[in-house]
């Protein structure tokens, strides 16, 4: 290993030769060589005057180190043997004294000449009020710096300014000198030894709200308190009484409420609405201020915005939610049901057969049910007709749905819909369909904190596909929607209620696939499916008409937002021969998880359900269900009879749902459907 890269691993100071030095050691050799013609010419030779002017340089810059930039006013110390070196030992032409004062540019300097002993030097420094040596930021070395032989010259650091938060900042405070009659066994002089100082003066805390009696007042319902600032980097924290109610920035100082303060609810542990809170301010040398203040919450009147948009947010919020994901199971439904109509196309001879059969009788379907529970209480049904078209093959079924329902949260809700899902037969295996939709409803909101209605109507629109691939099945659907839902509900208010009058429209998109098969065994079929469904619904911020008093106001609020997904896998295992053919069981494990932003937590669980089914002595189809299912959220009992009379030209379905949950709740759903052929 050579001397330049010794001296590299030791602290990586490299070695050269500035330009201010070889301009010193060009007058040095001059110095020397008019010497050394003078004793020539006196025919005498002087071996103390060579002496004289060998020399050895120690050099660098004093800094703040955090600033990283220069500092005047220290005084910068020599020392051998724990004293100020000889004044006899400096060249102060070149160099400074033992002792010197930086100016503006920090710069210390001393030159030691051939007259100095060898041994170890320690540079000491007194600095100014407000800072202190040695730094602990930014320690020295803690060895005695050795310079290489030959009187050159080495960096400590590369830079001869103070270094910088991505350069060296190695430096040293004892430094062994061998000083010689020749520069070969003369050490090399020592420069950019920048020396750093940490500051001792506690930060200030700075605050644009602050009183002279160290008070910050502020409205209720606000939470920014206050911006803190200092005339130094420094962290930010908290302390006192009632520390726990706050939150700071510990970079910004930005001080704030983690809840809005209410004048009427003070939350201070005094309960007058004055907040003690102690602001702390850190700098990067430990050095602490500490800022003992009070905040005080005035009372104001809130104005009819502030008293509205929570219950307004949660009203339309809900209404969306209810909205989307109705229509989000019914376009997954009937892209599931387009399974099990693969395979029943029909030909030319049969399509033109049903339709005069439709022409002389009916072909459709009508089903209602009625739902009780301690929650909610509901009466929904449908009618349903097909239209054949024999030209391009393709069935259209044309559907009507009304619903009734009473619900606890929000209130009731009438809704009415229809849709058209047109078939088109590709194969016996493919099936390929678009679907068109529409809604009008209208809710009745009858909550403790307001009432009044929602209006709405909204369209669907979409297309799905159904095919079978070897033994498996796959359908999904893709679909858009949107609508426009106007409401007008009184906010309960101690005063006067609050009227208010908004509307909003939104955007939706919906897509869901499945994936399904059917393994057949002797004893038993079992049938599988996995699916996933998803829904994202944006709309318009709404903007908020409110009346109180005779004072009318206008504001925004929270768009309504939805965001949901749904998937589920279900295994249905079909018993063989369970008796006779008259009868068949069924059981069926499921596994399936709900995820709707903002309305509910993911809700995931599994469940199971067993399903036995039976004729009667007329013909008449039974069957008994029951079904058990358990989530994170909650866990259901449900058991179910159901029943079908067939009366000529007429078929009759009839069943009853009793449903218990861990939580006490019941429901009791009875159901009727009736086919006329």
């Amino acid at each position: 290993m050579t001397k330049i890269q010794q001296l590299t691993s030791r602290q990586n100071a490299l070695i050269r030769v500035t330009i201010n030095q070889f301009i010193k050691l060009i007058f040095l050799s001059f110095l020397l060589t008019t010497n050394l013609y003078a004793n020539e010419q006196n025919s005498e030779f002087n071996p103390s005057a060579v002496r004289g002017f060998t020399a050895n340089e120690l050099s660098g810059t004093v800094y703040d180190s955090v600033t990283r930039l220069p500092l005047e006013g220290v005084t910068v110390q020599l020392l051998f043997d724990g004293s100020l070196v000889n004044s006899e030992w400096l060249d102060a032409e070149i160099g400074g004294p033992s002792s010197q004062n930086v100016d503006l540019n920090g710069e210390y300097n001393f030159v030691i000449n051939a007259s100095a002993p060898s041994g170890i030097y320690t540079i000491n420094l007194i600095p100014p009020s407000g800072y202190q040596f040695p730094s602990n930021l930014i320690p020295p070395i803690e060895i005695v710096y050795e310079p290489d032989l030959g009187g050159g010259i080495e960096e400590v650091q590369t830079q001869s300014t103070p270094p910088q938060s991505n350069e060296n900042s190695t430096y040293f405070l004892t430094i062994n000198f061998q000083i010689n009659e020749d520069s070969a066994s003369s050490s090399n002089g020592v420069i950019n030894n920048h020396i750093p100082l940490d500051k001792t003066i506690p930060p200030e805390i700075s605050s644009s709200q602050l009183s002279s009696n160290r008070t910050i007042y502020i409205d209720e319902n606000v939470k920014e308190v206050d911006d803190f600032s200092s005339n130094e980097n420094v962290t930010w924290s908290l302390d006192g009484i009632d520390a726990k109610l706050f939150q700071i920035d510990s970079a910004s100082g930005q001080l704030y409420f983690i809840d809005y303060p209410n004048f009427e609810i003070p939350l201070d542990e005094d309960k007058d609405n004055t907040y003690l809170v102690s602001v702390k301010a850190e700098d990067d040398f430990s050095n602490i201020s500490i800022l003992e203040l009070r905040v005080i919450v005035r009372d104001v009147t809130d104005d009819l915005l502030t008293l509205t948009k929570d219950q307004l947010e949660f009203i339309l919020d809900k209404d969306l939610a209810l909205t989307i994901d109705s229509q989000l199971r019914d376009l997954s439904q009937n892209s599931r049901d387009s399974l099990t109509r693969l395979g029943t196309q029909l030909t030319e001879d049969s399509c033109k057969k049903n339709i005069k059969d439709q022409n002389h009788g009916f072909d459709d379907t009508i089903n209602s049910n009625l739902l009780k529970s301690l929650e909610t209480k509901s009466f929904k049904g449908n009618f349903s007709d097909k239209f054949y078209n024999c030209e391009n093959g393709t069935i259209n079924t044309v559907s009507g749905d009304y619903s009734l329902i009473f619900d606890k949260e929000l209130g009731s809700q009438i809704l009415l819909s229809g849709s058209s899902n047109e078939d088109k037969y590709v194969s016996d295996d493919h099936l390929m369909g678009r679907s068109l939709g529409g809604y009008i409803k209208r809710t009745n909101i009858s909550r403790g904190s307001g009432e009044g209605k929602i209006t709405g109507l909204g369209v669907n629109f979409g297309f799905y596909e159904a095919l079978k691939v070897n033994d498996f099945f796959i359908n999904y659907y893709l679909s858009g929607g949107a609508g426009y839902h106007k409401s007008k509900v009184k906010i309960k208010n101690t005063v006067e209620d609050i009227k208010t009058s908004t509307g909003y429209g939104y955007i939706a998109s919906y897509a869901g696939a499945a994936l399904s098969g059917v393994i057949e065994q002797k004893t038993f079929s079992l049938r599988s499916s996995l699916g996933l469904d998803l829904a994202v619904a944006s709309s318009t911020s709404p903007t908020v008409q409110m009346e109180q008093l005779g004072i009318k106001e206008k504001g925004k609020i929270d768009s309504p937002r939805y965001r949901g997904s749904r998937w589920f896998s279900e295994y249905i295992f079909d018993l063989k021969d369970f008796k006779n053919d008259s009868e068949s069981l069924e059981i069926a494990p499921r596994l399936f998880c709900d995820d709707t932003f903002k309305y509910s937590s993911k809700n995931c669980g599994l469940g199971a359900y067993v399903y036995y089914k039976f004729k009667d002595k007329k013909d008449n189809n039974l069957a008994v269900r029951f079904d058990h299912e358990q989530t994170n959220l909650t866990q259901r009992t449900k058991f179910r009879f159901y029943q079908n009379l067939n009366i000529p030209d007429v078929s009759m379905d009839s069943g009853a749902n009793l449903m218990v949950d861990n939580f006490g709740k019941t429901q009791i759903e009875y159901n009727f459907n009736f086919y006329f052929h």
